[in-house]
């Protein structure tokens, strides 16, 4: 048993004992653990936010099941950063090292949105006013930095692809290399090479089976969704629907 799933068995311990627990935000890999190590603890109730549908960092509140969900809050923050970027490209990395150069841990915060003229943040909301307060630059622009509600989020809107093929087997391997459009070799190198997660959980082994709902993570590449297995062709092979993030 590994350091992040004693961690998580201790939030859920406390929840079952009568405490509500909220965890920082989660990677989805963490997020995945979570929700395995649940199943554990048939008395614990939980609630799942990232700030948005289909947030990559979320957080989790643990709580007893006589306790209404409503009444259990997850603390989450907003923030907006703006500045004048005409003449200075940023990313991702900007903004958020503008914000971890304050102090602040990476696990307080969740995702972060480009927009045209910044960057909208997902945090903990305990942290608005200190985050209000240090950040006034990022990649030597001066910033604007304000309190948002989750309404005013302008929200990335998902780039996928449905991609149909017809597979030898369900093997990773084989469907991997049909929703990537790579080689089946090239797709074993990535998959022993520890480059390929299945539902977020590292996955070595190219004859592992996958199932409609498990999600392809290949690094570098994306993701692809196994939509569905939809029936058989006459040569015998294996019609699946996959979805290809972009």
């Amino acid at each position: 048993m590994d350091f992040a799933q004693v961690e998580i068995d201790d939030m859920l311990s406390q929840a079952n004992k009568g405490r509500v627990v909220l965890t920082d935000f989660l990677d989805p890999a963490m997020a995945a653990l979570t929700r395995e190590r649940l199943q554990k603890f048939p008395e614990v109730n939980y609630k799942v936010d990232g700030g948005y549908p289909n947030a990559e960092r979320v957080r989790f509140a643990f709580f007893p099941n006589y306790i209404f969900p409503e009444d259990v809050e997850l603390n989450i923050g907003f923030l907006e950063i703006s500045g004048n970027f005409k003449f200075q490209t940023v990313t991702h990395r900007d903004f958020l090292g503008a914000i971890l150069a304050t102090g602040i841990k990476r696990e307080k915060i969740g995702d972060l949105i480009i927009i045209p003229n910044g960057c909208q943040v997902i945090l903990d909301r305990d942290l608005v006013p200190y985050l209000i307060q240090e950040v006034d630059k990022v990649h030597r622009v001066g910033v604007t930095v304000r309190e948002i509600v989750r309404e005013e989020l302008l929200l990335p809107e998902a780039k996928t692809r449905e991609v149909i093929a017809f597979v030898k087997s369900l093997r990773l391997d084989s469907v991997g290399a049909s929703g990537f459009g790579i080689s089946r070799s090239q797709m074993v190198k990535e998959i022993e090479g520890q480059k390929v997660r299945v539902n977020w959980k590292l996955q070595v082994k190219p004859s592992y089976e996958v199932a409609p709902g498990d999600v392809i993570s290949l690094r570098g590449r994306g993701r692809v969704e196994v939509l569905e297995i939809a029936g058989t062709s006459k040569s015998g092979r294996s019609k699946v629907v996959l979805k290809r993030y972009l």
